[in-house]
Formats: structure tokens, sequence, C-alpha cells
């Protein structure tokens, strides 16, 4: 790395690593709120308590802005870091409108409107997955101890192959998702019932996408690349979904509930209440009470969060890029955007950056390796026939 880009690149991450945005802006209190808002007979938004916001977010704003970006030598390193500081400067700003009006609109301009495609497409989507919103109650479950031990024999497969590799598992109260990856820990939900059939999909999910891009990009010498450089969580999300496709674990209930986000997301930014969007998922997609709530709580979490739309428009635009371009081997280097992958292939040609380290185990694997190579032929909704299939 030239010595300038080298500088901004070491305190960008450092700026980048000293708080989890996602963490900052979700409640701490899920049960009691899931308590509040069945006693309010589903019709009063609960009460959210949060983390502590971040130290001195005013000071990291100001460290932002001093950056000394003109002395990046550079112009690639320096368009992909600048664009990164502008994101962390929106995300600080947003941390600190947390449970404001005000989070809502910034969090629209962060992450962008649902367009008019990806919205029709979540209803094509409602409409051909009417029949499996719910899960039958009698299939087994793992808790969160059996899954986390699935996770850790998992990571130690990894680990052995890929010195280094993360093994960090944490059973936490405080998160939405069943499960997810913040930097180099994986988190798991105390209250997370997974069906064993879904065991698989969900390791090359959070394992073999998120963890696997943040190894690579740890081991390269552009340290945004382990962080993630700016947009970087929409190909990310595509990516972890299609990992499920191929590994022959993706449902059409899962499908629905990306669509269902999306529909969560353009009722919250059209002003419906909590109750209101609550209700949309219950009554008009059919799903049980519990995830409905936590369908709505995501999307309601800060003040209003806009980013769960980027699941399904990642997993969509993905597989506009594969049609074009079947190699997936580049957007594994680290956390990066389909947008980058110009930039990327300059910065490889030149020496910057390496080819990945470690590769999904879905990539090794003939027959999951056959179904890989065939996603370069669908579209999202071929896809979505074969999952039915």
């Amino acid at each position: 790395m030239p010595p300038g880009a080298a500088l901004v690149d070491e305190r960008l991450s450092e700026l980048s690593g000293d708080f989890d945005f996602l963490l900052c802006v979700t409640p701490v209190n899920l049960e009691q709120a899931w308590t509040e808002f069945r006693a309010s007979r589903y019709r009063q938004e609960p009460g959210f308590v949060y983390r502590p916001l971040p130290d001195n977010l005013a000071g990291r704003s100001q460290a932002l802005q001093e950056l000394p970006l003109d002395g990046v030598e550079d112009p690639v390193l320096c368009e992909l870091l600048s664009e990164k500081r502008d994101e962390l400067e929106r995300r600080t700003e947003l941390v600190a409108l947390r449970g404001s009006p005000k989070f809502r609109l910034g969090a629209l301009r962060h992450y962008g409107a649902v367009d008019e495609e990806l919205r029709g497409l979540a209803e094509e989507l409602r409409r051909n997955t009417e029949k499996c919103a719910r899960t039958p109650a009698n299939e087994k479950c793992l808790d969160a101890h059996d899954l986390a031990q699935c996770v850790r024999k998992e990571l130690q497969r990894y680990r052995e192959e890929y010195p280094g590799f993360p093994v960090t598992v944490e059973i936490r109260d405080d998160i939405t998702a069943g499960m997810m990856v913040s930097r180099d820990r994986l988190l798991i939900s105390r209250t997370v019932r997974l069906r064993e059939s879904r065991v698989y999909a969900l390791l090359e999910h959070e394992v073999g996408t998120h963890l696997v891009t943040y190894y690579n990009g740890a081991c390269q010498p552009f340290k945004q690349l382990r962080f993630g450089l700016a947009g970087y969580e929409a190909l990310q999300e595509g990516l972890a979904t299609l990992a499920e496709f191929v590994a022959g674990g993706l449902e059409p209930k899962h499908m629905r509930k990306l669509a269902a986000r999306v529909a969560a997301v353009v009722s919250m930014s059209g002003g419906a209440s909590f109750a209101e969007t609550f209700a949309l998922m219950r009554d008009g997609w059919s799903f049980s009470t519990r995830d409905s709530f936590h369908i709505t709580i995501r999307v309601y979490r800060g003040g209003g969060l806009t980013k769960d739309a980027i699941y399904l428009k990642g997993l969509r635009n993905l597989l506009q890029h594969l049609a074009a371009s079947p190699d997936l081997e580049p957007l594994l280097v680290g956390k990066v955007a389909l947008s980058h992958l110009p930039l990327l292939h300059d910065l490889r040609q030149r020496g910057l950056i390496e080819k990945p380290r470690a590769l999904p185990r879905y990539w090794t694997e003939f027959e999951t390796r056959e179904r890989l190579e065939h996603c370069a032929s669908l579209t999202l909704s071929q896809l979505l026939g074969e999952v039915r299939s």
C-alpha cells in the first residue's frame, strides 16, 4: 500500500471497528418488547431500550472529516476510501439520531428507496408462496446451544484449512436475527429454534459467506475489505441467500420472508404505525404473530431502518450480475459491492490486493458446485420456481 493510502486506511479501520452500527440501533429488550406488545393486544408500539451511545460521536465525525484524503497517492484507492469515509459519516449521524423522527429519513437516504421493480418482485413472491407461510409444529428443532455446537464444528473445519479463521461464537439475548455475524464473531439468539434441515444452509449463509469474506478481507493489505467497502451489505446478503440455495436449504418460506421485509419497509416508509405493519405481516402475509413481530421490529428499530429491503434487492442484483459474468470468486475477496468490481480488478492487476484465500464449502463440493454454475442462468422468479419444486 502507498504510505498516504495506508495511513487513511488504518485510521478508517480504527473508526470502523470501534462500534457496530446494527447493534447500536437494535433494541436490547426484545423479549420484554414482545410481552408488552402482546399485552396491548398488538395495538401499541412497545418501548425500545438500546445500548448506550458510543462515546464522543461528535469527535468521531470530526475525525472522519479530517482524514488526509488529499494525500492518498492512488486514485482508485482514494475513491474507495472517500466512499467509505462518507458512509461512516452517515452511519455516525444515524446513530446520533437513534429514536428520533429524523432517523427514518436518514436511513432512507442511506439505503435508498424501494424501486418499483423490487416492489413488484416482492408481490410476485407473495402470490407464489401463499401456502408456505407457516412451519409445521412437529418438526424437530435445534436450540441455541445445539446450534452453537454445529457452528463450532463448522468453524473448526475452516480453521484446519485456513489458519487464523474466526472461531468466536456467542449466545446473546439482544439480537433480532436467529444468527448473525458481527465482525469476526458469530452471534446466536438465545431464543432461536432452527429446524435440522436448515442447519447446513444457514452455516453456508453465516460462515460460508459472512465469515469467509471477513477472513479474506482481513488477509488483504487493504483493510477496508475486512470491514466492508461502502454499500457492501446488499451483495453480502445476496451472496448469503444464494449460498443457501446452492446448499439446497433455501425454502419458499424464507423467500417469502425476504419479500415481506420489502413490504414492511414500504409500509413503514409510507408512515404506517408499528401495529399497522405488524397487522400487514400477520393478516396480509399470513405469518405467525411471533414472526410478524420480528419482521416488524427489524424495520422499526432505531426509529425506522430501511435496511431489510436490501436482502431481496441484493439477490436480484447478484443474479443479474452472474448472468453477464458467472465468476463468483472476485466477489469473495472481502466485503465489497458489485459497483466496486472494476476498481478491484484494477487493484488486483497491479498487485495491491490478492485473490481470496478461503473459499466456501459449497465451492469445492461437486454437487453444490454444479448448482452454483446453474445459478448464472436463473432470474429471481426462476430461482423461486426451483426452490418450490
